[in-house]
């Protein structure tokens, strides 16, 4: 485990060249990606090498290197954008988990003096800084691979008007307007994040029923649904700062309305547990926490909400909490 970071430089390396994506096109030797990549032909081989030992490639009788399975999922629109924002651009701030071990602080914010998503948001107008470019095909991507068939697990039917409030470029709702034919849809996240909703929303052929609003939940949400999601979102948040964003939720809701967090509920105890490794992260980006039932039945109740069901979905790291008011 200790050479684990080896690894995910060397799966950073190929995400970033896009040796995957090349690949595809057709097996190649390592002389031949160097001309494609601006690479040093041996060290790219030696790069190779240590891939194809992970189980990434092939090579075949002619030297050349092909894609296996698994080396497939490091394709544009699978992985690569997730590996090259958590194994790459999300790496250093690592080095600072002992100061949040040791004080509890958001040890994103202790580094660099701002939070993640503030980063993020200040980098999004800089042509030339690829980091929320990345951040947001990651975001999509995942989407696409874990959530593709998420609506199995959930009836949306039920609903007139869906809310995703931090629903980034809308890949997530536009899947789910797909299965509910007759309901529409409003994506709400920031500018720039809209900004690539709504091509998105146009490229779905969803204009006719889902649109995209800029704005924060830290302020208010949009009014009118009768459905508001937070997926993978809500985790970044403790204390006042959730209850306070519940409570912009709940001003909206009525007795039929139902918020649905998804998100990792952590088991209080038993066997290994995804949601435990993710907890550590949210702790250093955001200073936020991946809550067990008992926790979030406890931050729910300090705005007037509760759950009404939990569905667990095939993916350990997504349950599908159902909200209702605490009346």
């Amino acid at each position: 485990m200790a050479i684990g970071h080896w690894k995910s430089a060397f799966l950073t390396c190929a995400a970033k060249l896009g040796i995957a994506d090349i690949l595809q096109e057709q097996p190649m030797t390592a002389e031949e990606l160097a001309k494609r990549t601006n690479t040093h032909p041996q060290s790219l081989f030696r790069l190779m090498r240590a891939l194809k030992s992970m189980g990434l490639f092939e090579q075949n009788i002619e030297n050349k290197f092909e894609l296996t399975p698994l080396g497939s999922t490091l394709r544009t629109g699978i992985f690569r954008h997730v590996i090259i924002t958590v194994s790459g651009d999300e790496y250093e701030p690592w080095t600072n988990l002992m100061h949040c071990i040791k004080t509890g602080e958001d040890g994103y914010r202790h580094k660099y003096g701002i939070g993640y998503y503030d980063h993020l948001k200040e980098v999004s107008s800089q042509p030339d800084n690829e980091e929320f470019h990345n951040f947001r095909l990651a975001c999509h991507e995942s989407t696409m691979s874990f959530n593709s068939n998420f609506t199995k697990f959930y009836d949306f039917t039920q609903f007139k008007h869906i809310i995703d409030c931090g629903g980034n470029d809308g890949t997530f709702l536009s899947l789910v307007l797909k299965s509910a034919p007759n309901a529409k849809g409003t994506v709400y996240d920031e500018a720039p994040a809209i900004a690539e909703a709504m091509k998105n929303i146009e490229r779905q052929g969803l204009s006719h029923r889902m649109t995209g609003i800029a704005g924060s939940f830290v302020d208010s949400v949009p009014e009118g649904g009768d459905c508001y999601i937070m997926k993978s979102v809500f985790m970044d948040w403790i204390g006042e700062s959730a209850t306070s964003i519940l409570m912009n939720i709940r001003a909206r809701m009525n007795s039929d309305t139902k918020l649905l967090l998804i998100l990792s509920v952590v088991p209080e105890n038993g066997p290994v547990h995804p949601g435990k490794y993710f907890d550590i992260y949210y702790l250093l980006f955001t200073g936020g926490v991946e809550r067990t039932r008992t926790e979030l039945e406890e931050t729910l109740k300090t705005a007037g909400l509760k759950i009404n069901k939990i569905v667990p979905t095939d993916y350990p790291i997504y349950d599908i909490v159902e909200i209702v008011l605490d009346i």
